[in-house]
């Protein structure tokens, strides 16, 4: 199995998952009335990444929020984007990729099994809330530019 179909499998426990031609639809994979949709035409990775998303609207949202002109419809998606993003890429995994030599975005994106883009996003979030510089069990994880990650040692 690869990762989306591990991921998929603990999803389905919780909320049905549903893989159908979403083409001719405006967003690729969406949470309604207590289902996932994805659309099956999406490579495995930007699957994956749309399921965290949309497993995160299960969890942290309420309510038809597909209307984004209002204020509480953006700040929960905003909400359940970062959980998202939290969810799959954190600090243990930034370390894990250290740990196997990984030092660039792409790398860490290609071990993680998420696109560059995907990576760079949860870096940024990663930086909001704990800042450039991270003191975390023995490590300390540095964002100082756009390309790569540095990870130390205590």
């Amino acid at each position: 199995m690869n990762d989306y179909e591990d991921l998929l499998d603990d999803v389905y426990k919780e909320v049905p998952v549903l893989e159908m031609d979403l083409s001719e639809h405006e967003d690729k994979a969406f949470y309604y009335r207590n289902a996932i949709f994805i659309d099956r035409n999406l490579p495995a990775i930007k699957k994956r990444e749309h399921l965290y998303e949309e497993y995160a609207h299960f969890l942290y949202t309420v309510g038809d929020i597909s209307n984004q002109d209002r204020t509480d419809n953006r700040k929960q998606e905003t909400l359940a984007r970062n959980r998202a993003m939290s969810m799959s890429i954190n600090l243990e995994s930034i370390i894990d990729s250290y740990n196997q030599g990984l030092r660039e975005y792409w790398e860490v994106a290609e071990y993680l099994g998420f696109s560059v883009a995907y990576v760079y996003k949860s870096v940024q979030e990663i930086k909001k809330i704990y800042g450039l510089i991270i003191e975390y069990k023995n490590y300390v994880l540095k964002f100082v530019n756009d390309y790569t990650i540095s990870v130390d040692k205590k």
